[in-house]
């Protein structure tokens, strides 16, 4: 995790001083270190977190001409280095990485990269931006008196740019070429069938996912709400992390609270818990929304426990493995289950990968990044997406009972409590439970005649309740309410 920023254009250099304010607004993202390169035609900036960011500076290549920041975790980057480590050279950094492939494949270099990233390159000139597949590092891009800029977060641009737009994930922009789509999910329909041989793969695939992101030397541990997708990974971290720290936040009454306990203490877990009430909830909600960059209800909901949790994580370790992507990449949404056909649920799963870019992956991007910890997501590793996306729809939503993620369960039913591995899929601020408290707040803070008026005043907007009706107002007092700038958030529908 990164902060960058940049401006390119003719006039870059002459606006430099709006670079520093908007590295300024990422501090958090990485708070150790800053790096800036002037260069033709453009100024790049970087934040970045000691130890855990390789690339603290901006890259330069040998000869000067081409300059890269990125935010990014590049896991396939000895197959990028090949033999060039030969002759004393130390393995590369993620830009590093980013810059060599470049080198090899141009424009096209995107498409060759296997992890989570955005960056933005300068070569001569000629500027090239770039997104991961699914959107799990943030960018955004606008314009500021002609030249386009790029920065990891809305903030970073807000009262700076205009025309303000989030950049789209799997997407590339080359300054000469303009902006293309180098990724797509899979449209063939899957295939397998075989519930052993799909178990015993994703287990084995989910454990190299891992195990691809343990750094030896710096301190990791788990978030652990208690439900499965969290649990699977505490499972499997255990197992090549010494003394792994699992983190849980929770109401004195959410469900949750008791089943992380039980896998830490099936695991053998050192635990640090957090309990909260909705004073918490209120003291902390502006922080919530302004870091999270969206008024969204239900993501509001899940992003304040996950802000809590990770705020007790920053003061332990630089590092935290999480579970998200397991609903995605097994159907454990219950709205799916009312689906009439398998292709339609096969469809409503690719749609759920296409909205999480401005949406579950805000959360766990946004809520660690306010306390400057890294997140690190096995779920979403490339071989382990493409195994899901492979798997068919009868192996998540399983049998009469439509049991959701039911592959997953059968391959870590031996590695955890039974009561946790059947226990039926709770949304995380349900579990937690945010949501009964902040749905019943709103209630008493928010007039009807008041949401009736707001409504009126943004009809562009879908204000669907009093309880975002004050999510939004707050996100109007951080980021204003331009059109362009509305339109970033991204809204959940079940």
């Amino acid at each position: 995790m990164s902060g960058i920023a940049a401006i390119c254009g003719p006039d870059a250099a002459k606006k430099a001083d709006r670079l520093d304010e908007m590295l300024s607004r990422l501090k958090h993202r990485g708070p150790d270190d800053e790096g800036r390169h002037t260069g033709e035609g453009v100024v790049l900036g970087i934040r970045a977190k000691d130890p855990v960011d390789e690339s603290r500076k901006p890259v330069v290549s040998g000869d000067g001409s081409t300059v890269v920041v990125a935010d990014a975790e590049i896991v396939n980057k000895s197959e990028i280095q090949g033999d060039s480590s030969a002759g004393g050279a130390g393995p590369l950094t993620d830009a590093e990485a980013i810059a060599r492939e470049y080198a090899r494949s141009g424009a096209s270099c995107p498409a060759k990269l296997d992890g989570v990233f955005s960056f933005v390159l300068s070569d001569k000139g000629k500027t090239l931006a770039a997104r991961d597949p699914l959107g799990a590092r943030p960018l955004y891009w606008g314009k500021l008196d002609g030249q386009q800029v790029f920065a990891s977060e809305l903030k970073a641009l807000a009262g700076i740019a205009t025309d303000i737009k989030e950049f789209p994930p799997g997407h590339c922009y080359d300054s000469d070429a303009g902006l293309s789509q180098y990724f797509s999910l899979p449209s063939d329909a899957p295939t397998e069938t075989d519930a052993d041989a799909a178990a015993k793969k994703l287990g084995e695939l989910l454990e190299v996912a891992v195990q691809r992101r343990m750094k030896p030397g710096i301190s990791t541990g788990v978030l652990l709400s208690g439900g499965l997708d969290s649990s699977v990974i505490a499972a499997i971290a255990s197992r090549h992390c010494e003394n792994l720290t699992a983190f849980s936040a929770c109401t004195k009454d959410g469900r949750d609270l008791p089943f992380a306990r039980q896998v830490a203490k099936h695991l053998g877990l050192v635990q640090e818990e957090l309990i909260y009430d909705i004073d918490d909830v209120l003291e902390a909600l502006p922080k919530v929304i302004y870091h999270l960059e969206s008024f969204d209800a239900p993501l509001v909901r899940s992003a304040t426990p996950n802000y809590f949790i990770s705020r007790v994580a920053a003061s332990k370790v630089d590092v935290v493995f999480i579970g998200e992507g397991g609903d995605e990449d097994f159907g454990g949404y219950h709205h799916l289950k009312r689906l009439s056909s398998e292709k339609e649920l096969q469809e409503a799963i690719v749609r759920l990968y296409q909205g999480l870019h401005n949406n579950g992956f805000m959360r766990t991007d946004r809520m660690n990044a306010a306390h400057s910890i890294v997140a690190r997501a096995p779920f979403f590793d490339t071989a382990v997406l493409q195994c899901a996306l492979g798997l068919h729809p009868s192996l998540k939503i399983h049998g009469d009972d439509q049991v959701e993620k039911w592959i997953l369960r059968k391959a870590f039913e031996d590695q955890l409590p039974n009561e946790v591995v059947w226990r039926p899929k709770q949304q995380f601020a349900r579990g937690c439970g945010s949501d009964e408290m902040l749905g019943e707040h709103s209630e008493k803070a928010v007039s009807d005649s008041e949401l009736e008026a707001r409504r009126a005043q943004y009809p562009s907007v879908a204000i669907r309740s009093k309880e975002e009706m004050l999510y939004f107002d707050i996100f109007r007092e951080h980021f204003g309410d331009e059109p362009s700038v509305l339109a970033t958030v991204g809204q959940w529908y079940e």
